[in-house]
């Protein structure tokens, strides 16, 4: 007894599921292909072994020094950034061990265009969340980029004197510039959901000064290609709590907003993502 032959529905979707032929060695390449491709770090001799296809937006992050002895310039060979594929980094270590540094060399491979330190034809956009309860803490150190990188710095109303003057002092010593303005939400900002977040944190239902509406038309919280914006929350009014509910609410509008790739640092998140904080789920 013979079958039937199939119907013609179920020769339509037999047509749509067969796929050409491919052999394993192509297979196995389109793989190795796909994993340079996503990988947020890639070795030089990888990079010279691919194709350029693969792999055309990228930063010089470092490179690895010899356990024995000092490299010379010609033996080194750089590891690079991606900064084209989606990653996420936590840099950890003890005091002194550089984390504000490298986190400034990741921000420059993906702010700068600029040969020098690889090849990064479309710029993302950057954002820094900062808050600390020491007041002596200073200016963030990525805030340093400004001699190289546009720069304005978003502080809350009560502290922006203070902070301005840090900061424009450590711009004018480097020799760059840094714009330094009030942060103040636009209208459109403050939906529903984000006037309660506010609420439950704010001292008896008041809006905080810091975040009545701005009169300045312009939209402070809209990332630009080459642009870093720094927000720091740094004041004895601010506690660390509040300081993260702000940084959910900016992050979210400056998402929304920015129409380009972004890259988004917390930088100290201990300072402001402690287990005992209800607000610290909501911005994870």
């Amino acid at each position: 007894m013979t079958s039937a032959p199939p119907s013609a529905e179920l020769q339509e979707y037999q047509r749509l599921l067969s796929t050409p032929a491919t052999s394993k060695s192509d297979a196995q390449a389109d793989t190795e292909n796909e994993h340079i491709k996503t990988s947020p770090l890639v070795w030089w001799d990888v990079k010279e072994k691919t194709a350029d296809t693969n792999f055309q937006q990228y930063g010089v992050l470092g490179h690895i020094p010899s356990a024995t002895s000092p490299a010379s310039r010609e033996s080194m060979k750089p590891i690079l950034l991606s900064t084209n594929a989606p990653w996420s980094a936590f840099l950890c270590g003890s005091q002194g061990s550089r984390k504000s540094y490298t986190l400034s060399c990741m921000l420059e491979n993906c702010l700068l265009k600029d040969e020098t330190i690889g090849r990064n034809p479309k710029p993302l956009a950057g954002i820094v969340f900062h808050y600390d309860s020491l007041q002596g803490s200073g200016v963030r150190e990525a805030a340093y980029m400004c001699e190289r990188v546009e720069t304005r710095v978003l502080v809350s109303e009560s502290n922006y004197g203070r902070l301005k003057k840090l900061y424009e002092e450590m711009a004018e010593k480097k020799g760059g510039s840094v714009v330094v303005e009030k942060l103040k939400s636009h209208s459109g900002h403050l939906d529903t959901e984000r006037m309660k977040t506010l609420m439950v944190v704010g001292k008896e239902g008041e809006m905080p000064l810091y975040m009545h509406s701005a009169k300045k038309n312009r939209d402070i919280l809209t990332g630009t290609p080459g642009v870093l914006t720094i927000i720091d929350l740094t004041d004895p009014v601010i506690d660390a709590d509040f300081s993260c509910v702000l940084f959910d609410i900016c992050l979210s509008i400056f998402l929304s907003q920015t129409k380009c790739s972004k890259i988004i640092a917390l930088d100290e998140a201990h300072n402001y993502m402690t287990a005992s904080s209800a607000a610290e789920n909501q911005f994870t």
